[in-house]
């Protein structure tokens, strides 16, 4: 195609002066041309599917705060209508949600008995119940597997609630410390300081 005195094209010239107009022309195009535009994207993702997945991590590993910023911006602004779409969402695929929850439960005990811990905090009254799986292992590794009140080495080790959460607790990580089932049994729902009392009176180091 013939060019003209600065260089460009006719359609690259119009291209400059006509931003909007060439965006309002090639999204018309697209919609005429749907499944055409979709086959092809198909096609070059398949072609390219390695290139962009280490392009993807790449750019995710950059940008990592900001994305997390966006992530968190969008779902705050939606979470009633995320919530909703996902309420209707569970009602029309019920079971289908459950047998999916059952198998996921059935493959990670470590999350059934996470939410079994939940379900029971809730029911006791605690309003914050955020501790997972993942702090329940850190929190044995810090303690060395040891019952945090008589430090003995167990692999069986329970989640005791420091301020128990028939007074008040909550299930979160600040609250929880492991204990065998001996000390967790004897503590019951007493508080630190009223078990400490208990341990000493028994003890025979005060009256």
């Amino acid at each position: 195609m013939r060019k003209i005195d600065d260089g460009l094209t006719p359609q690259q010239r119009f291209a400059l002066r006509h931003p909007e107009r060439l965006k309002e022309i090639s999204r018309a195009w697209r919609e005429r041309h749907h499944d055409k535009v979709l086959a092809r994207e198909r096609e070059y993702h398949a072609l390219h599917r390695e290139e962009r997945r280490a392009y993807s991590r790449g750019y995710h590993a950059l940008h990592r705060e900001e994305n997390r910023k966006t992530a968190l911006a969008y779902y705050y602004a939606h979470r009633e209508e995320r919530a909703t779409y996902s309420r209707l969402y569970r009602q029309a695929h019920l079971e289908e949600c459950r047998a999916r929850a059952r198998a996921y439960l059935a493959t990670h005990p470590e999350k059934r008995r996470e939410h079994k811990a939940e379900y029971y905090a809730r029911k006791r009254g605690a309003m914050i119940c955020d501790f997972t799986a993942e702090q329940w292992e850190r929190l044995k590794e810090i303690y060395q597997n040891r019952c945090a009140y008589c430090g003995k080495v167990c692999d069986d080790l329970e989640q005791d609630h420091v301020l128990p959460l028939s007074r008040g607790g909550d299930h979160t990580l600040y609250n929880i410390v492991p204990a065998c089932r001996s000390c967790n049994g004897e503590k019951h729902d007493k508080t630190l300081p009223e078990y400490l009392e208990y341990i000493w009176q028994k003890r025979g180091y005060i009256k």
